[in-house]
């Protein structure tokens, strides 16, 4: 059983991995031509939007993907309930913010936001129609057609949105693209899922979920109006323009930390969840998964770090300098909210989802004080606030775990220093380069120097996370045979 587990665990590993490459290599090639074809002021305003989109679509989901994962007895009763209340919940809020819209314009004083408003609030039908299927699929570890689907979704609504930029549509090509990704994937879904839902609603069922799944929805609901009152923020005290540079500073650094996020989110929950009954072998699975995100984040992070300049101006020119320092300090962030994400998964694997949600109210506590000590102090001292607050969650995250689990803060140090020792070594012989090259070429010197001494120091050292990772890489199985 143990090794069909870490078959599990590892196949979808992989198969996460491969439809975040796909999807974020076509995200990326869009949103380049996109973020040389827009404005700053475009992206503001799907960027404010979005930011109401975001909490609206939290109230749907009901925090039933996280309940209906770690309850181990689901069944279509269950299924089907949550899936009527998606249904229901986004038809009301769609409503709600349809009515709501001229209000948001006029809060941020432009008339161009009501419209867009009721035409992006359309996305929360199609995203509740497959969340079930979702939560299904990745409950049964089955990854594979979860990675089509999103490549495919991501595919078509990249290429519409293109089509409509070239055309002269501005910010139309970005609300074509936002809406495309759901309506597509939603067809997929359901065209290549077996499971429908009954006409049943059981209101036992619902408490049930909603009893685990209600803490994941306040400490999601939480978590994300933190996340977004930086647009808010950026979007009223300073400019349209401004937070046009800010949220393409964010997109870009989430397009690292998400992913990694959601790469080992999606392929270690359900395999803890499975878990919880077996203390000691959990406890031995989490070490194996933290090292894991230890091995893969620090060096990706740290390679962004450095070479953000020069690639910024290989894509963009100096179009979007000013998001530079911006995406610098959001991946500093983005660091601490994966490797919290694998301490919260540990956590809510136990069902203790109440202790997530009261630490992400220090969290974002914390976040709230940085945020009256920093706004007048410019965008970027606000962005500090956010990774001193990351840090802090981080930490209080990990005596959490070492206190509900039994492992310990030294296990747990043990688990990321050798990766960040290395690391920070690399970092260090890399800056070194900087006075023999500079630009483009100095960013593929640093890039290929970089991963290459990072795998030959693991080789070396006989790093048994790497053994694992490489020896499931077609071309790379022949290092570790």
């Amino acid at each position: 059983m143990q090794g069909t587990l870490k078959d599990k665990t590892v196949g979808a590993l992989v198969w996460n991995t491969v439809d975040k490459f796909l999807s974020y290599i076509a995200y990326a090639v869009v949103g380049i031509v996109l973020a040389n074809l827009l404005s700053s002021d475009d992206f503001g305003l799907v960027g404010i939007v979005m930011a109401f989109a975001a909490f609206v679509n939290i109230f749907i989901e009901g925090g039933f993907t996280t309940a209906l994962i770690q309850k181990k007895d689901a069944d279509e009763t269950d299924y089907s309930t949550a899936f009527w209340f998606n249904v229901a919940a986004s038809t009301v809020m769609y409503v709600v913010m349809f009515f709501l819209s001229p209000f948001i314009a006029d809060y941020f004083e432009d008339d161009r936001l009501t419209l867009l408003c009721r035409v992006l609030f359309f996305n929360f039908i199609p995203v509740s129609l497959c969340i079930i299927q979702t939560s299904m699929l990745m409950r049964e570890m089955n990854v594979k057609r979860i990675a089509v689907i999103n490549a495919l979704s991501l595919f078509i609504s990249g290429a519409a949105a293109l089509i409509v930029a070239w055309c002269g549509g501005g910010v139309w090509a970005l609300v074509v693209q936002t809406l495309g990704i759901s309506l597509v994937k939603s067809v997929l879904f359901w065209s290549m899922s077996r499971w429908r839902p009954a006409f049943v609603f059981s209101l036992s069922s619902f408490r049930q979920v909603f009893s685990v799944g209600g803490f994941v929805l306040l400490y999601s609901f939480v978590n994300t109006f933190f996340l977004n009152i930086y647009s808010f923020i950026i979007g009223k005290l300073f400019s349209l323009s401004q937070l046009g540079y800010y949220t393409q500073a964010d997109k870009w650094s989430k397009m690292g930390y998400t992913a990694l996020s959601q790469i080992t989110g999606y392929s270690f929950f359900p395999a803890l969840a499975g878990l919880q009954n077996e203390p000691e072998r959990m406890r031995r699975a989490f070490s194996k998964m933290n090292k894991t995100v230890y091995y893969l984040s620090l060096p990706v992070f740290s390679g962004l770090i450095i070479v953000a300049e020069p690639l910024f101006h290989l894509f963009f020119g100096t179009k979007w300098d000013a998001s530079i320092v911006m995406f610098r300090l959001l991946t500093v962030k983005g660091l601490f909210y994966v490797v919290s994400g694998v301490l919260m998964n540990y956590i809510n694997a136990t069902g203790r989802t109440r202790t997530t949600f009261r630490l992400e109210v220090v969290k974002d506590a914390v976040s709230l004080i940085a945020i009256f000590m920093t706004v007048r102090h410019g965008i970027v001292a606000i962005i500090w606030g956010q990774v001193a607050a990351g840090i802090i969650h981080f930490l209080l995250l990990s005596y959490m775990t070492s206190r509900i689990t039994g492992y310990g803060l030294l296990r747990q140090a043990s688990d990321f220093f050798p990766y960040l020792l290395q690391t920070a070594v690399i970092v260090a012989l890399l800056l070194l380069l900087q006075s023999f090259f500079s630009g483009t070429v100095l960013m593929v010197v640093q890039m290929f120097a970089g991963f290459g001494l990072y795998f030959a120091m693991n080789g070396i050292l006989g790093s048994n996370i790497q053994r694992e990772v490489f020896s499931r890489i077609p071309l790379l199985k022949k290092l570790y045979r």
